[in-house]
C-alpha cells in the first residue's frame, strides 16, 4: 500500500525525464487508490480493525451488478511481493467511482477484517461476522439475494466521511457505464468474488447454485438482478 504523503495528480510532479520535462500525467488513476488506502487507515484507526499489511488496492472494471470484490490471499491468481509474501486484494470498480465509493471501500473492508480473523463462511460469504463488521463501520446492513450483501450509508457514516476530510478531486477520473441490455444467447456468464468464470444455460426452474471454493462466494449471472444494493449494483 502506498504512503499517505505520496503526491497526487493536483500536486506537481518529481520526476522528470532525462530533459528534465515532467512526465507526470495529467489524468491518472492513482489519487483514487490512494484516497481508497487512505481511507481504510481511517477506518482502521478509528474502529481499531487490525489491519495487516497483507492488504492491495487496485481499480478495474467489473460485471455492472458488481461495484467491487475482494479476493483472499488464498486464491490462486493472487498477487504478492517479490518476497513471496501473498496479498489479499480489495477492487473497486471503475464503473462505479463516482457512486458512493466510500461505502463499497467499508464494504470490501469487512470481508478483508472476517479473512484476517479467521471468519469465512462456506455457504454464505456475506455472513452474520461480515453484518457485524460493517455495522461497527457504521453501515446499514440488510439481506438480499447473497445474505447480509446489502449495505447503506447512514447519517452517522456521512458524519464520519466528513469528519475524514474526503479529497474531492479523488474520483474524478472513472469509466462510463454502458447501460445498454447485453443480447441473452443458450448461455449464460456466471462469475464468482474472485473473477473465475463459468458458463451455464438458463434454467429458471433450478438456476446454477455453485461456490468457488477460493473465495466462497456464489458464482452469480452477470444480467441485471432484479434487486440490488444501490443503483445497478451490487458489493461483492
Amino acid at each position: 500500500m502506498t504512503d499517505e504523503k505520496t503526491p497526487t495528480n493536483e500536486q506537481e510532479g518529481t520526476e522528470n525525464g532525462q530533459n528534465g520535462e515532467n512526465i507526470t500525467l495529467k489524468n491518472s488513476i492513482i489519487p483514487s487508490i490512494q484516497e481508497t488506502e487512505r481511507f481504510i487507515y481511517y477506518l482502521n484507526n478509528r474502529f481499531m480493525l487490525g489491519l495487516k499489511e497483507n492488504l492491495i488496492i487496485n481499480i478495474e472494471q467489473t460485471t455492472p451488478n458488481r461495484k467491487g470484490y475482494f479476493m483472499p490471499s488464498q486464491h490462486a491468481e493472487h498477487y504478492e511481493t517479490t518476497q513471496k509474501e501473498p496479498l489479499n486484494l480489495i477492487v473497486i470498480s471503475s464503473l462505479y467511482l463516482k457512486d458512493e465509493p466510500y461505502n463499497t471501500i467499508a464494504h470490501e473492508l469487512a470481508h478483508y477484517i472476517n479473512t484476517i480473523n479467521g471468519h469465512i463462511a462456506k455457504n454464505n460469504y456475506h455472513s452474520q461476522h461480515f453484518k457485524k463488521e460493517s455495522e461497527k463501520m457504521l453501515l446499514k446492513v440488510s439481506k438480499g439475494k447473497h445474505g447480509y450483501n446489502i449495505t447503506e450509508q447512514t447519517p452517522e457514516f456521512l458524519e464520519m466521511i466528513n469528519d475524514f476530510k474526503p479529497n474531492k478531486d479523488a474520483f474524478a477520473v472513472f469509466q462510463n457505464f454502458n447501460d445498454k441490455k447485453k443480447k441473452k444467447g443458450r448461455n449464460l456468464k456466471y462469475m464468482c468474488s474472485c473473477g473465475f468464470i463459468i458458463r451455464s444455460a438458463k434454467n429458471e426452474e433450478h438456476p446454477l447454485k455453485a461456490i468457488c471454493k477460493y473465495c466462497n462466494t456464489e458464482f452469480i449471472t452477470d444480467e441485471p438482478e432484479e434487486e440490488g444494493e444501490g443503483e445497478g449494483g451490487e458489493d461483492e
